[in-house]
């Protein structure tokens, strides 16, 4: 008799162990995946925030070099063998890793990059994409063998934007690799 109740006591104990352990665990996995739900909604919130201040950001340093008296300067030759030869040293200056002029009919005149295998006509296709699907977004992506840019496309005018000439436009672009 003392048996049967020690083992009745036995396997209610370890019954109730077992089954306070399966509600503990499983509230602590309810908790954990809220908590990793919640961090996530967070991070993707502050990643979606620092992209579009990037954007802005970048969007408008190319509106600054577009407006420079230099880019200007330069965009009104109609020489592209002299818009190539002046556009080296704004291009080294302003640090683009993509620098590419295109001029009022929309042909591309000067092409600079920091890794070679881009090319005019790979640049000249994706302006002419990135003007045909233009959605009001600030950035383009162009891919040239193996490099991926994000790119930010800025007429140049001479003169104000709604008084002056279109003189061509400028495009710059950041390559998106490892760093």
């Amino acid at each position: 008799l003392r048996t049967r109740f020690l083992i009745s006591m036995l396997v209610i104990t370890a019954g109730l162990t077992t089954t306070s352990f399966l509600l503990v665990q499983r509230s602590v996995q309810t908790h954990v995946r809220q908590s990793i739900a919640i961090n996530l909604r967070d991070s993707v919130s502050a990643f979606q925030d620092f992209r579009h201040e990037r954007e802005t950001m970048l969007t408008n340093d190319v509106a600054l070099m577009a407006a420079l008296p230099i880019t200007r300067s330069i965009m009104s030759n109609s020489d592209p063998l002299t818009i190539q030869d002046a556009s080296r040293d704004v291009w080294r200056i302003a640090s683009f890793d993509l620098f590419v002029l295109v001029n009022e009919s929309g042909k591309v005149v000067a092409l600079h990059t920091n890794t070679p295998g881009f090319t005019r006509e790979a640049a000249q296709k994706y302006f002419e994409q990135s003007l045909e699907e233009d959605r009001g977004e600030s950035s383009h992506w162009w891919l040239g063998e193996h490099h991926l840019y994000q790119t930010f496309i800025q007429p140049v005018y001479r003169g104000t934007r709604t008084e002056g000439t279109l003189l061509g436009f400028l495009v710059v672009g950041y390559e998106i690799n490892g760093r």
